[in-house]
């Protein structure tokens, strides 16, 4: 299925709320991950934070440092 068709079959479950997930799916990349949840083209790397605000970006620049 598309990233589109999957979202809305999501969505229409009530998998969807708020742009929070409530079934786990595993998806190739944080960006896909982020459009699937958003509904639209998204970074993943800066999209997704912790619950403090650190992107995922931040989080991968400072592992390797």
């Amino acid at each position: 299925k598309s990233i589109k068709e999957l979202r809305k079959e999501c969505i229409n479950k009530n998998e969807i709320v708020d742009g929070r997930i409530s079934k786990n799916y595993l998806f190739n990349s944080p960006s896909y991950a982020a459009a699937f949840v958003l509904g639209t083209n998204a970074n993943g790397k800066t999209h997704w934070k912790t619950e403090k605000g650190i992107s995922l970006k931040d989080l991968e620049e400072n592992e390797m440092k």
